[in-house]
């Protein structure tokens, strides 16, 4: 996987690439002029300068043949990918869950947990998580990412 060479459907720099070729195209990431990718009904014209969004992605490390995802193998998909998607800074933090599966039981699994606070101008950061997710399910056989959004308050102490 390569972060680093543009994307060519869209000549956008920075996107994602599986086996050489980029996950996702204009279609997926529309221009930021066209589509809000703030936090809802805030509107960036009256934001206050601490306004941020929070982005929590929660990635399973189990596959779905059972076997786990080696840290090693965590490692180089978060210094692959996690700088390139949130250039401002990220916390992981390591984890276990579970939910019910479709053909009953309910599945456990050691994962990360990856919390962003970015600020709530900043676009396409919504766009790049969820091709982020992508590459996690396609690299990790998983079936799904859990991402979760808000607006937020940044305050330092």
């Amino acid at each position: 996987m390569n972060t680093n060479s543009a994307n060519r459907s869209n000549g956008r720099a920075g996107g994602p690439e599986l086996n050489g070729s980029p996950l996702y195209d204009a279609a997926f990431i529309p221009n930021p002029q066209d589509v809000d990718w703030g936090p809802g009904p805030v509107s960036s014209a009256g934001l206050d300068p601490n306004d941020v969004v929070q982005h929590q992605l929660y990635f399973g490390l189990r596959r779905r043949d059972g076997s786990v995802v080696a840290e090693a193998g965590w490692k180089e998909f978060e210094e692959t990918n996690l700088p390139a998607t949130f250039p401002l800074g990220y916390k992981v933090v390591d984890g276990s869950g579970g939910w019910p599966e479709p053909e009953g039981g309910f599945l456990r699994e050691p994962s990360k947990l990856v919390i962003a606070n970015v600020g709530a101008n900043q676009r396409l950061v919504g766009a790049t998580a969820a091709a982020l997710a992508l590459v996690w399910k396609t690299q990790a056989d998983q079936a799904s990412v859990l991402w979760v959004r808000f607006s937020a308050l940044a305050v330092n102490l």
